[in-house]
């Protein structure tokens, strides 16, 4: 064995029996806190009227858009700092991602953030002082005669966090 190789060996042997660790403990602290309570419209239904007189071959994704009149409140005390929007529904129009489907075959609600489609499940940063506008338009399949009747249709709206 070289001169070097044991060397080595003596000096990793005295590391591994004789050495002394040093270490240095660590600690971890922080607050955490529950986003603030904000409620949009008082928690009542938003009702969005399209009227009785809506065409059927008048349904094109521009006529007949409607404002979603909606208003958050939160607690004044907190902040708002990652406050965001959602829309979801349990039914999605097949036709349209922007849309959910009423009640009626072929028809569906297209929703819209300021002016452009709106994606489901994607938050919508906000600030509370100056909302984004929400606005609802009626659109139709393509290639789908529409029949005359009332319709519904249902999207949740929530305040969430990021």
């Amino acid at each position: 064995m070289t001169n070097f190789a044991s060397g080595t060996l003596i000096l990793l042997g005295s590391l591994l029996c004789c050495g002394s660790i040093l270490a240095a403990d660590m600690n971890f602290h922080g607050v955490l806190t529950e986003p603030p309570p904000c409620t949009i419209s008082n928690g009542q239904v938003i009702e969005v009227p399209f009227g009785d007189n809506i065409g059927v071959n008048t349904v094109d994704g521009a006529a007949h858009r409607q404002k979603v009149d909606y208003h958050i409140t939160c607690d004044l005390n907190s902040s708002t700092d990652g406050l965001a929007l959602s829309l979801s529904t349990t039914s999605p129009a097949s036709f349209d991602a922007s849309a959910v489907q009423t009640s009626l075959s072929g028809l569906g609600i297209r929703m819209m953030w300021d002016g452009k489609p709106a994606e489901f499940g994607q938050a919508v940063p906000v600030d509370p002082l100056d909302t984004p506008v929400l606005e609802a338009v009626p659109v139709k399949a393509p290639g789908v005669e529409l029949a005359e009747g009332r319709f519904e249709a249902y999207v949740t709206l929530q305040a969430v966090y990021q």
